[in-house]
Formats: C-alpha cells, structure tokens, sequence
C-alpha cells in the first residue's frame, strides 16, 4: 500500500520505522523539522544481573533511577538557555549527527535541519529515522496537508500530488487544554476555568489557581519537565503537595483555600521571566510546549527538578486565602 503520514513528531518516529518496511511508498508530511538525539542503549534490555540487583539489593532501583535522571537533568537544564555555548555546542553536534545519517544528501539535509534551536521543540530519539529517509520507498515533503482527494494527499500548491491508500494523522493532541477537555471546572461566581485561563492557561506551581478555591491538579500549566526528568516523578510533588492541602483542611477544620492573588502573580511573573532565557521562547519555532493563539509557553517548567522539588516539597498556608468551618451555636 501507499501510506501517507502526516506530522514527524513522537508519534510519527515510533511507527514510521514500523511502516517503511511494510509499504509500497511511505510519504511523511513535515511542517516543522526535529532534532534527533541518538541514544546507543536505546531500547536495549535489561540484563538479568541487573533484574538480580532490583530483586535483591536494597534501594538498587532508587539508585538506578536517580543515576539516569541525575545526567539527563545536568545535560538538559545548561543547555535550555538560548543562545548558550552548550546550546550552540549541542546544535553544531546534532547538524553533523543528521548529515552523516542522511550522507550528506542535500535535500534532506536542507528539509530535515531545524532553522531553530535544539530543545526549542521537543528532542526525539533517534528511532532509525534519519537513515529510514534514505529508502527509495520513503518521500519527506517538506510542507503542510493541503487537501485529500480520493487516492492522494496534496501539499505545496498542488505541487506534491502524493498517491496514498492509507492516511495516518501523527499530529499530536491538545496539549494546552489541560485538565479541561476531560472536564468542566466551576469557581466563585459561576465562572468556569475555560473562560478564566482563555489562552494562557496559568496556575501557582502548576497546581491551583485563583477565584477556584479547594481546586487542585496534576500535571497543571507549566509543571511538564523537559529540562530533564520525569513526568511521573512531577507528578509524585503534586500528589505530595495536595495530600498536605488536605490535610490541612481536615486538621485546621478549613472550610475554603485559595491561593493569594500576589502569591499567584509573583510565582507566574517569574515563570515567564525565566522562560523567557530559554530556547522553548525561541520564537523561530512552534511546538506543543506553546499555546498556539499566543506563542506563549504554557507546558513546560523553567526550574530545575531540585528547584520545583524544593517549591512543593512542605505547603505553606499562608500562600493561600482561608476560610475556616464556623461553629454552630
């Protein structure tokens, strides 16, 4: 079959190496091109001396974790502001890393070498992709879906014309929603979170928000941790964090919470200053990490993970607005 596939992100570099194989002709739609970090280990199992030591030895698995995470976030966090020698160092490394995939083609190499800086879109493993564009059966267009007719997708004015009897959409998922497709939030007044937050969704440590009181979430605006880390491992601070709020309200008989409104704009007034250094406000590019009406980066976390860990490690209460239980008489 002739596959097309729209979208060279995550998804596209897990199943087109899948694919290519398979397919008659594979035609990948690219809008924006991607950096591409090799990792040799990739994929490689796990030995059964080391499934011993998760076994056996104590706190080996906590080790293990920390080891990888602990490089990844040094490497990550110096390498996050724009226009840094390590950011340059990383962008001249993965240039040469793409041509000598490609050998050198020069057409490939024009349409798969970001005009943007690394980590300004999110960094993809190296899946086989570079050298899966070689294949005679595989066309990278440069340029976004146009239209599609009965047997093709066109793109470029009408000027790729590319013959398809399966289509694949690899073009992501509203990552600037948050909690919201899943559910209508409702706040003092009756106003609902989707008209409060309107295109620059923005929370106090990415957990709750004014005019919501006793509202709290994971995984909230500017909390994802592509400086390094682990989501799952974010989402451990939060769960810490709200299980003290609760905790909180059972003991002190709270009846209302609600962060203070100059607590709320200080911490997000730094959040946007600090972002602001990073190669994710680069605004060369667009990525997932951004809300697409504004270009404003609403994902991801311009902290290190000791330093967000430090943020929500103990609650203070008097970051909040509180209303206690009153006693009947």
């Amino acid at each position: 079959k002739n596959v097309a596939v729209v979208g060279t992100g995550a998804t596209a570099m897990g199943i087109c190496r899948e694919i290519e194989p398979l397919a008659k002709h594979l035609t990948i739609f690219q809008s924006t091109p991607q950096w591409y970090v090799d990792i040799p280990n990739h994929k490689k199992p796990i030995t059964e001396e080391e499934r011993w030591c998760f076994r056996n030895v104590p706190f080996y698995e906590r080790w293990y974790r920390f080891s990888h995470l602990r490089h990844i976030v040094d490497f990550y966090f110096d390498a996050l502001t724009a226009g840094s020698e390590t950011n340059r160092s990383l962008q001249e490394t993965l240039t040469e890393y793409i041509k000598e995939k490609v050998n050198h083609d020069p057409e490939l190499v024009r349409k798969m070498v970001p005009p943007h800086p690394p980590i300004c879109t999110r960094m993809l493993v190296d899946n086989h992709w570079c050298t899966m564009m070689t294949q005679d059966n595989v066309t990278l267009v440069d340029g976004r879906v146009e239209a599609l007719t009965k047997d093709a997708v066109v793109a470029k004015g009408g000027e790729v014309n590319a013959p398809a009897d399966i289509v694949i959409y690899a073009t992501g998922f509203q990552s600037t929603s948050f909690c919201l497709p899943a559910m209508d939030v409702i706040g003092k007044g009756g106003k609902n979170l989707a008209e409060h937050w309107g295109d620059t969704p923005m929370a106090y440590l990415g957990i709750t928000t004014t005019n919501f009181p006793n509202f709290f979430m994971t995984y909230g605006p500017n909390t994802n941790v592509s400086s390094g880390g682990s989501i799952i491992w974010c989402a451990e601070t939060h769960g810490r964090y709200i299980g003290q709020c609760i905790t909180a309200m059972v003991r002190d008989k709270i009846k209302s919470m609600e962060v203070n409104a100059d607590v709320y704009k200080q911490y997000n007034n730094m959040v946007d200053a600090e972002l602001a250094k990073t190669a994710w406000n680069d605004p060369s590019c667009m990525s997932w990490y951004k809300s697409g009406a504004t270009g404003k980066v609403t994902n991801n976390l311009p902290d290190s993970l000791e330093g967000y860990w430090a943020k929500t490690r103990l609650v203070n209460l008097d970051d909040f607005d509180i209303q206690k239980v009153t006693q009947c008489s």
